[in-house]
């Protein structure tokens, strides 16, 4: 895990008026890897506990995390658990496994990567993410028994 602190610009003595200013600001970076064990194609994988464990630990308070799926084939996206089955009959008839693409091999698995899209940007307030009775959802669509990794970048007040 990568953390980092800003603090931004400090009172100026002997400057013109307009240069004479006093501010702090300070803000957390925070970039950690989580690596998860997948099978595909089509599988849903609820990640929900690790960004809420991992802005827990980073004791940020308010600010965004950008979680993001590595690889050109992992999916994330934020549904409630009841709607998984019907998120994934959605995706399965959009962009079927067995059809007939120009890109051999797993075309469908790129294809459904970016329809459904391989980040997400959520609000956090008061040490928590904003996002209900919803879960996070990473979306694996390549075939086979396989880890995924996926990165959450926090920025955030201190």
């Amino acid at each position: 895990m990568f953390k980092a602190k800003y603090v931004g610009a400090q009172p100026v003595e002997n400057q013109p008026e307009y240069c004479n200013y006093a501010f702090e600001i300070k803000y957390m970076f925070i970039f950690k890897t989580f690596e998860i064990s997948v099978y595909g194609p089509a599988n849903l994988f609820d990640i929900t506990e690790h960004i809420r464990q991992a802005i827990k630990e980073s004791s940020a308070s308010n600010g965004l995390a950008l979680i993001l799926s590595i690889g050109s084939t992992g999916a994330l996206f934020k549904l409630p658990h009841s709607s998984y089955e019907d998120f994934i009959s959605w995706v399965l008839k959009r962009i079927p496994y067995k059809s007939v693409h120009r890109h051999p091999g797993n075309a469908f698995a790129h294809l459904r990567s970016a329809v459904v899209g391989c980040d997400l940007i959520l609000p956090i307030r008061e040490g928590q993410m904003l996002i209900g009775e919803k879960s996070i959802a990473l979306l694996e669509n390549t075939a086979g028994r396989k880890k995924r990794r996926f990165s959450l970048i926090l920025v955030g007040e201190d």
